[in-house]
């Protein structure tokens, strides 16, 4: 298992694309297959996938397999290699906000603005 992070684009054909450049941290498990994925974007707005939540009508959990050569980097401009315990520290806290965003988007408007 490893973990690493890039700095990326939103998802072709998804609502993301117009969000621009966003920081993509990834889980790669021993199967070489992505496990938890988030991606922070510019404009403050963060989602998390896993493999039982592995896509939205947002983006999606990457779907390419990490094999042992370093191959998969080729995809990857400058990854930054991560320890479990710095990915898991921004998964709680990104997957914590990603739960207050996607509440915040079912409310009405007026609803909103008097939870504030």
């Amino acid at each position: 298992m490893f973990h690493f992070e890039y700095t990326g684009q939103g998802w072709q054909h998804f609502v993301s694309e117009a969000w621009g450049e966003c920081r993509r941290l990834i889980e790669v498990s021993d199967d070489q297959a992505a496990s938890r994925q988030i991606d922070i974007y510019h404009n403050g707005l963060i989602l998390t996938y896993d493999r039982s939540k592995p896509r939205d009508a947002y983006g999606m959990l990457i779907g390419l397999r990490f094999s042992l050569k370093s191959k998969w980097k080729s995809h990857f401009p400058d990854p930054r290699f991560l320890s479990l315990s710095d990915f898991d520290e921004v998964w709680r806290a990104a997957s914590s906000k990603a739960v207050q965003q996607a509440a915040a988007a079912r409310l009405s408007p007026q609803q909103r603005h008097s939870n504030q």
